[in-house]
């Protein structure tokens, strides 16, 4: 709980004034602890969910802890990569958005 309410904090002091924030997506392994989806919703006062990759049957796309990876997999596929770097230049993201490219590149070419 603690953990979701420092986010919060810092979520709506930072970025709230700036983006419109409707839904709550919680990914990553943390997101099957029971009852975090609930709680999120409290906390947030926001609809909350587990994300997942939709459409697809395969074992990695219905399991949260797998959708980090899967989610810059697609951006990577869709070339969206490069569109972020551009918009962030100059800033230390960069540099990890290029190694994450290039491993994936490297790896599923």
């Amino acid at each position: 709980e603690e953990i979701l309410e420092i986010i919060r904090d810092n979520l709506f002091d930072n970025l709230h004034a700036r983006v419109g924030i409707n839904n709550i997506v919680l990914t990553g392994g943390a997101s099957k602890i029971y009852g975090l989806e609930s709680l999120s919703s409290q906390l947030f006062n926001r609809k909350s969910r587990i994300g997942k990759i939709e459409n697809n049957s395969s074992f990695f796309y219905n399991k949260p802890e797998f959708s980090s990876l899967l989610g810059l997999i697609e951006l990577s596929k869709n070339h969206q990569i490069s569109e972020i770097n551009e918009q962030i230049s100059g800033s230390k993201v960069v540099s990890v958005f290029d190694k994450i490219e290039n491993w994936i590149e490297d790896s599923y070419a």
